[in-house]
């Protein structure tokens, strides 16, 4: 629930400076809620369809497409990462929130949340990966077969281990609004 909390604040201070959009505290509390409540709901239900609506791509045939992303608070060193897996047909297969403490940076959650999607990926026993994130500088990371000494070299260096037990990988970098439903789940 905290993690949904910062995120939706985070969320809500970046319309306000970039969007000037606003919401108020019970607007946002609201919308929490109902996300909790939707997450609850299909954790009961089983797997869930993509409405129509959304600007995810499916994928096609054995692809398994994994979403992941981050809320960072800077103050507390408190943060919070996501990842969503689906299948071509739009089925969510998997959505998990991890709440971390300590952490240094945005960029460095970030890191952590793509290593946790691989990690989750290589337990489920899935071969054919599309790996997304919306922070390019990652996901370039991701893709460079090289030593990283960057403050996320150890993330990096796991996931291109954990990696290489993959039948078929490729990590993408995507906007936000492809990115949507590991960020509204997030919240």
């Amino acid at each position: 629930m905290f993690g949904g909390a910062l995120w939706a604040i985070w969320l809500d201070r970046n319309k306000t400076v970039n969007e000037k959009q606003t919401k108020t505290g019970r607007k946002i509390a609201n919308d929490l809620l109902c996300c909790l409540v939707e997450i609850d709901k299909s954790e009961l239900d089983g797997p869930t369809r993509m409405s129509a609506n959304d600007q995810w791509i499916p994928t096609h045939g054995e692809l398994i497409e994994v979403n992941f992303d981050e809320a960072f608070d800077k103050d507390c060193l408190q943060s919070c990462s996501r990842r969503v897996a689906r299948n071509a047909g739009g089925w969510v297969l998997v959505s998990r929130t991890i709440l971390h403490e300590n952490v240094a940076s945005a960029f460095a959650v970030e890191a952590l949340a793509c290593s946790w999607a691989v990690q989750t990926s290589m337990e489920k026993g899935w071969s054919d990966l599309i790996f997304e994130g919306d922070s390019l500088s990652v996901v370039n990371k991701c893709r460079i077969n090289s030593l990283n000494k960057s403050e996320i070299g150890a993330y990096i260096r796991n996931i291109q281990q954990i990696s290489k037990k993959f039948r078929w990988v490729r990590f993408q970098h995507v906007n936000r609004k492809a990115n949507q439903l590991s960020h509204i789940l997030t919240a």
